[in-house]
């Protein structure tokens, strides 16, 4: 019988979960809190621990938190860097838009022509081309 022959198998809810098919080796160490960080059948694995090896499920329990709130906050990196980023482009269109209206009231104004930088600079022109 392969229950048998597993050491430091816990009796849970659902049957008899043998820690060394999680914890036996660091790969399968490393797989199993992976497996409790995306929540593929967590707590089938965390209760047990809790019940027989309190110590053991507190350090899960605060494995699983600090995990969580790690990947929330990358998250909301991500999505903030892309708002900004969209902000920035948002307002450069803007910008340029701007410049384009304002070129092109100054051109007709003044048929195509150069403008000397005091006409240009003057609080009467930019308020003009600013209508």
């Amino acid at each position: 019988d392969a229950d048998d022959s597993c050491t430091g198998a816990l009796s849970s809810f659902d049957g008899c979960v043998c820690l060394q098919d999680f914890f036996g080796s660091m790969s399968l160490s490393l797989f199993t809190l992976l497996q409790i960080l995306v929540f593929d059948d967590t707590f089938s694995l965390v209760r047990p621990i809790f019940r027989f090896y309190f110590v053991y499920g507190l350090i899960l329990i605060t494995f699983i938190l600090f995990m969580s709130f790690n990947m929330l906050s990358m998250l909301i990196g991500v999505v903030c860097d892309a708002v900004a980023e969209s902000s920035e482009n948002a307002e450069a269109k803007m910008t340029e838009t701007t410049l384009r209206v304002v070129f092109r009231r100054m051109s007709k104004e003044h048929q195509g022509h150069f403008i000397s930088w005091s006409s240009f600079s003057s609080k009467e022109s930019v308020a003009k081309f600013k209508k």
